[in-house]
């Protein structure tokens, strides 16, 4: 029922899909991604990383306490020293040394508390210090906070320094409610925009692909990067959303998100694909990994943690950002040229399928020996499908691919089951069989031959040629003596050669009638 010629074209134009990603940095690790690409219709990125270069850069810090400011930079280089942290540290280590500070504890960072701490020693006096988001660390100094944000409008990161004076809490997820702290110093990052992620992001939109911005970082920092590349909406905060209800309607609102924590990139991966979406994640750190698990096509850079990759379908070798519009392309391509194809294939499952049954009815010796069908199916189908599989196709992806095969190819296989009956009736008997079938291939040719010509619009330069190379080889086959002969080809000029070819264009213009309705009703696409 599903012809093997199908299923290796399938198979082959994944496979050369995958080896141009390859070509172009892109790993795929499961064949099976490239289809999924072509679905995507929601992109989810980080910020840091994807939309900007991810490589930070100390660009100063502001007073904004009566901390001396001496102390507090000794602080940092604490919170710089520790070999078990992130980024962050290792900004922070570059940019204040320090060797008269002792580390009595720390508290790691935490993606849900946004800070972490540290209790350090100076000669004989000991302080504890929290370093973190502003709205976390400064909750309560307003004129603090007012400048924290003001900085991070103009799209660079802060982090808050404080000195706590109250002891900090024991555990890595306990937040600061209950600890009063002294304002200190803001320590401004700056980050680079990739130069290529306005263009990449364009070409999304032109490609009716949402994209939704979720970053860990301030709110308003990710609403003026993402203003920076011409994304429209508010940026919310997802620390503010309780509940699956909350982020679902800010997903209605907005595409724009600060403060998501790893938890709610999951959720929010599912409920896009509750609204029937197809969602592709992007990531790098091991916080990414459950979301892009989930996700319909996960993506990894290429500095992604082991696990965020071995979770991931395809990976980013070089980390550029601008390989998803060709990783987009390709599945796109891909899918569009399986679907051309699988109508000429299934139209001739169609057609084998009642003639047989008809034979078998009306009990007439079948209408053709098995190499006249290899001969139409080869000219008309093996070949030409080979070239337009690998062919370039930047037609956007439609869903119902299934159904819309099954409803253009039955048809057209019926009009070319009953263009091989009509031709074959009156001659099976009046002349010799081998020539009755001989005649019945040229209709069935003339017909198979329409289809094919009908699925490669628009007819370019080289599909004329296509076209024009297998219907000059049917004529070679049918005049060379020995080609004629072995494909049992026996005609002649005659009236049973005319009557073949009258018939064989008659279903031709059925076939062209029938493509014209299907392609006003949506069934197939002429959009290359």
């Amino acid at each position: 029922m599903i012809p093997e010629g199908l299923v290796l074209l399938t198979s082959l134009a994944f496979g050369v899909a995958a080896i141009q990603l390859a070509a172009r940095k892109v790993l795929v690790q499961e064949l099976a991604a490239v289809e999924v690409l072509a679905r995507v219709d929601v992109l989810c990125l980080d910020k840091t990383g994807t939309l900007t270069t991810g490589e930070l850069v100390l660009e100063g810090t502001e007073a904004i306490g009566d901390v001396p400011t001496e102390l507090a930079e000794i602080a940092l280089a604490a919170f710089g020293a520790d070999d078990t942290g992130n980024a962050t540290s290792g900004i922070l280590s570059t940019g204040f040394r320090s060797d008269r500070f002792r580390v009595e504890r720390r508290i790691p960072f935490s993606s849900a508390t946004k800070y972490s701490g540290l209790v350090m020693r100076v000669a004989d006096e000991e302080s504890a210090w929290v370093l973190g988001a502003p709205e976390r660390v400064l909750a309560g100094h307003e004129e603090a906070l007012r400048r924290a944000t003001s900085i991070a409008s103009t799209g660079r990161r802060t982090l808050a320094l404080a000195r706590a004076i109250d002891p900090l809490p024991h555990g890595t997820h306990v937040p600061l409610d209950d600890v009063r702290v002294q304002p200190a110093l803001l320590v401004v990052l700056g980050e680079t925009l990739r130069p290529e992620a306005p263009e990449t992001l364009g070409y999304f939109g032109e490609q009716a692909v949402r994209v939704v911005v979720m970053s860990g970082d301030n709110p308003v920092t990710v609403e003026a990067v993402a203003r920076a590349l011409n994304m429209e909406g508010e940026a919310v905060d997802a620390s503010t959303l309780e509940t699956d209800d909350d982020l679902a309607a800010a997903l209605e609102r907005s595409s724009i998100f600060g403060r998501v924590s790893p938890e709610q990139k999951r959720t929010a991966v599912g409920l896009l694909q509750r609204q029937g979406r197809t969602v592709a994640m992007t990531g790098d750190g091991v916080n990414d990994a459950m979301a892009i698990k989930d996700a319909n096509l996960g993506i990894a850079m290429g500095t992604a943690t082991a696990a965020t990759k071995a979770v991931s379908r395809l990976v980013l070798l070089d980390n550029r950002f601008d390989r998803l519009p060709d990783v987009l392309a390709s599945g796109r391509r891909v899918i569009a040229n399986v679907e051309r194809v699988s109508n000429i294939f299934l139209a001739k499952t169609v057609y084998g399928i009642l003639l047989a049954l008809f034979s078998a009815v009306v009990l007439w010796p079948f209408p053709f020996l098995p190499r006249q069908l290899t001969l139409v199916s080869t000219l008309a189908i093996g070949i030409p499908s080979f070239f337009l599989a690998l062919a370039p196709n930047k037609r956007i992806y439609t869903p119902g691919v299934l159904s819309r095969i099954l409803r253009y190819s039955i048809p057209s296989g019926v009009i070319a089951g009953l263009t091989a009956v009509v031709a074959y009736a009156p001659l099976h008997r009046s002349i010799p069989l081998h020539e009755a079938r001989s005649v019945t291939t040229v209709a069935l040719f003339c017909v198979s031959l329409w289809i094919l010509c009908v699925l490669t619009r628009p007819l370019t330069t080289w599909r004329w040629f296509l076209l024009g190379g297998v219907a000059t080889a049917f004529v070679l086959v049918c005049v060379i003596p020995g080609a004629a002969s072995f494909f049992e080809m026996h005609l002649s000029l005659d009236t049973a050669l005319l009557w073949g070819i009258a018939v064989g264009a008659v279903g031709a213009a059925g076939i062209e009638l029938f493509y014209r309705f299907a392609r006003r009703r949506g069934l197939v696409f002429d959009r290359v």
